[in-house]
């Protein structure tokens, strides 16, 4: 729960949080394995984490679909909630739709976090 607080994050978000730490766990190297990630244990090969980024930034997903013109607006501004399993694809809230999307067509600003209050 400290990422929710450290962010600022609602309440309503700590399923999200917990699915994404677990991810980072399973990728993160621990002692009982003798320096293997439990990924790495369970797979044989080591884990990529090129991907990872912080949570709660902002992120700008590509807008996509047919009501998407040539002078219309390319990209939604969200806010990083997670990872999706089984794809390359990061989860992602959408504060004015209120809904979360999941894409691999972002932009993280890293440096920036969304102002929750």
């Amino acid at each position: 729960m400290c990422l929710l607080k450290s962010k600022g994050v609602t309440g309503e978000f700590w399923g999200e949080v917990v699915a994404m730490m677990v991810y980072i766990l399973n990728n993160a190297l621990t002692r009982n394995l003798q320096g293997k990630t439990p990924y790495e244990a369970w797979y044989n090969w080591k884990p990529k984490v090129h991907h990872l980024r912080t949570f709660g930034c902002i992120a700008h997903v590509k807008q996509i679909g047919p009501d998407v013109s040539k002078l219309s607006e390319r990209s939604v501004a969200t806010v990083l909630m997670g990872y999706e399993i089984g794809t390359k694809g990061y989860t992602l809230f959408d504060l004015l739709a209120k809904k979360l999307h999941i894409s691999r067509d972002v932009i993280f600003k890293e440096s920036r976090a969304w102002k929750w209050n």
